[in-house]
């Protein structure tokens, strides 16, 4: 799985991703500068079936990834953050205090129960995404369909958001 590969990789590891479907919820591990890189947006998906949020990088990393953690090559969807809190926020992407750079990826077709449908954002952090799509995804009983971004801030270039939604 991709959660085991990175799991084994020490800072600055690449973690190379063949084309597939992936049906995972991953928890980024408190490592820092891991590229994980998928063959490509088209035919490297990392689907979240409805269970929870896509990739979360969660609270308890303490600020440590930065900039050098990279995910690029992939498509990210139908991830559902539900449950308690913070677990209701982000349903593609989940960024607590983590500062990753994204590229060449598509949030696509996920939903939170509360905040940030596609990418949720917050705890000084500030991702940097680039050459990247946020479409059609849906914030069920908050805000930020696309994109929710609290305390925090982000880097967008040659970024397209489209499509998404929230019931408030």
């Amino acid at each position: 799985t991709i959660q085991a590969g990175i799991d084994a990789a020490s800072d600055s590891d690449t973690v190379l991703v063949s084309a597939g479907n992936y049906v995972e919820n991953i928890t980024w591990p408190a490592t820092n500068g891991i590229k994980l890189i998928g063959s490509g947006e088209n035919d490297c998906i990392i689907d979240g079936n409805d269970q929870a949020s896509v990739i979360r990088f969660e609270e308890g990393l303490l600020g440590i990834i930065d900039s050098t953690t990279l995910i690029s090559g992939f498509t990210i969807q139908n991830g559902f953050a539900q449950g308690d809190w913070p677990n209701y926020h982000g349903g593609g992407v989940y960024c607590n205090d983590a500062k990753p750079s994204l590229e060449n990826v598509t949030i696509t077709n996920n939903s939170a129960s509360q905040h940030g449908g596609g990418l949720y954002i917050t705890n000084n952090s500030n991702p940097l995404i680039s050459n990247s799509s946020i479409n059609d995804n849906e914030s069920q009983s908050g805000s930020g369909g696309g994109i929710y971004c609290h305390t925090s801030s982000f880097t967008l270039s040659n970024i397209t958001v489209n499509g998404n939604t929230t019931s408030d």
